[in-house]
């Protein structure tokens, strides 16, 4: 077997594993937020169903407030899995919007740069820059307390640069490699795989206490050994 095939084949296998422990982390997810809000639904609702109209109004009050949680929580992990605006905006526009939802959601200070000329990329290659802005971002307002990030995206006749910063505590890097990923860099380690599939290269600068740079650059196009499990 040629090397560069080899090579391709245990990116993917790589690439599934993780891909499976994603798929777990979603599974608890769902039951650890969702779940929990449902369950505090229906509590209230069979204690509703017992009281009279007058008393019931409280309690109804606080019904409607976990209805509107989980109606959040559910547009949140939709949006995590298939962003709609990518389906039918551009990826600067799909970017835009999901850091200043998460900008006036976390109270952290976003800026976002990009070309001035703009062509639109492969369907991979846009899904790979918006999962790393996803993932390095969602690192950041879960572990890294950090106060401001920096989102640039810079495009030329070859290439796709994407850069990501952040002032918040650091990691080691190593840990993205690990054969037993900790759950803090799991959907890193899956994004790293996905550019790497596409031909892409990736670099991470970061040290406890020191903040993060995710750097990747990605190909125009999308060469044909580049495949993905479905």
């Amino acid at each position: 077997m040629d090397e560069p095939v080899r090579q391709n084949e245990d990116q993917v296998r790589q690439f599934m594993a993780v891909q499976e422990a994603e798929s777990r982390r979603l599974s608890r997810r769902l039951h650890d937020e969702i779940g929990q809000l449902l369950a505090a639904l229906c509590m209230r609702l069979h204690l509703v169903q017992d009281l009279d109209v007058q008393d019931a109004g409280p309690h109804l009050g606080e019904c409607l407030a976990i209805a509107q949680q989980s109606i959040e929580k559910v547009r949140e992990i939709s949006f995590d899995l298939s962003p709609l605006m990518l389906e039918g905006g551009s990826l600067l526009d799909t970017v835009r919007y999901y850091l200043d939802h998460q900008s006036r959601r976390h109270g952290l200070a976003v800026d976002f740069t990009a070309s001035s000329s703009w062509t639109p990329l492969p369907r991979e290659v846009e899904g790979a820059c918006l999962r790393l802005v996803q993932e390095a971002v969602g690192n950041v307002i879960q572990h890294a307390s950090a106060r401001h990030v920096q989102v640039e995206l810079r495009q030329d006749a070859e290439a796709t640069d994407l850069t990501i910063r952040d002032d918040g505590v650091g990691f080691s890097p190593a840990s993205l490699s690990q054969p037993c990923v900790p759950p803090r860099t799991l959907g890193l380690t899956a994004v790293r795989q996905r550019i790497e599939l596409l031909g892409g290269k990736w670099h991470v600068e970061s040290a406890p206490g020191q903040g993060t740079v995710i750097r990747a650059t990605l190909p125009v196009t999308v060469p044909r050994t580049a495949a993905f499990p479905s």
